[in-house]
């Protein structure tokens, strides 16, 4: 069996204040040689806030002719990885806030972070996190790593149809 590329463009956002791993995670999306635009933001207020954002145009232009896929030049995203720990808003409070509006519910987040607690897990999981990783430790690794993730969330996995 072989696998086909699909042609279609993805969106990733990464909400993550460490500016190395969020480079690494580029990095990675990068060797997967998947066509996608990468979006990072620092906290997860500034997460919330563009998703809202998002809604916002969609809203607006449900009254005119702009396309469902792409509204000034922004689009939903296909897939959020998130850390937990994160100054201003965590990512258990980015959760918490995705999950009261349907459309962004439906967006898949994967957790990456450093922590390990077990009750941290449970947390994520029950505020609908699809993957809970701990980040590698080396930049090697932590590529490596986001390549397998990209290659599972948009090769083989199919993702929901877009709502914003």
């Amino acid at each position: 069996m072989s696998l086909v590329a699909r042609s279609k463009r993805y969106s990733v956002l990464l909400a993550d204040d460490d500016e190395e791993d969020a480079f690494t995670v580029w990095r990675g999306f990068m060797k997967s040689d998947i066509d996608f635009d990468f979006t990072h933001l620092s906290d997860g207020e500034e997460l919330l806030t563009y998703l809202d954002g998002l809604e916002s145009r969609k809203e607006d232009a449900s009254h005119s002719a702009e396309s469902d896929e792409v509204i000034d030049g922004l689009s939903q995203p296909d897939l959020i990885l998130l850390d937990i720990n994160m100054p201003r808003m965590n990512g258990f409070e980015v959760l918490d806030g995705m999950r009261s509006s349907p459309n962004l519910a439906v967006i898949p987040v994967i957790i990456l972070t450093s922590s390990n607690n077990d009750a941290d897990v449970s947390i994520c999981y029950s505020l609908g996190a699809r993957s809970y990783f701990v980040k590698p430790l080396t930049l090697s690794e932590m590529a490596a790593f986001v390549e397998s993730i990209a290659n599972y969330w948009f090769r083989s996995c199919r993702l929901p149809t877009k709502t914003m």
